[in-house]
């Protein structure tokens, strides 16, 4: 198992099976981009690497959920959990979480940061 010091890092490792120095060492906010880079420019595991869940799905027909922080990109709708191999997903975007109101302040707007995905549903996992 690889580890990093830092949360996304250590989050793209365990989705990769790579050691961070290959996949992300940055904890960055997950929206940052470099429009000249279109592979790996997005904070988080580049477009081209696969995940575990991407794995499981393809190699063994497995259905895939993930319950947690994702951290690992959310720059476009290619870095998101559904995008990169998981059926359903509940958790939080981002690394500075306020658990009690599931609100984020980031690129200077709040934004509620508790999302639940699945086969009817993406967006925030509040109210229902």
């Amino acid at each position: 198992h690889y580890m990093h010091k830092i949360c996304s890092p250590s989050r793209c490792a365990i989705q990769t099976g790579r050691a961070p120095i290959h996949v992300n060492v940055q904890n960055v906010e997950p929206e940052v981009t470099n429009p000249d880079d279109p592979v790996g420019g997005y904070q988080g595991i580049p477009l081209n690497m696969s995940t575990v869940a991407t794995k499981l799905k393809e190699g063994g027909g497995y259905a895939t959920h993930f319950v947690g922080k994702w951290d690992i990109g959310m720059a476009t709708p290619m870095h998101a959990p559904q995008a990169r191999g998981y059926d359903s997903w509940l958790g939080y975007w981002h690394h500075a979480n306020d658990y009690y109101t599931q609100v984020i302040s980031s690129s200077g707007c709040d934004a509620t940061d508790l999302w639940r995905v699945n086969a009817t549903h993406n967006g925030p996992a509040t109210g229902e």
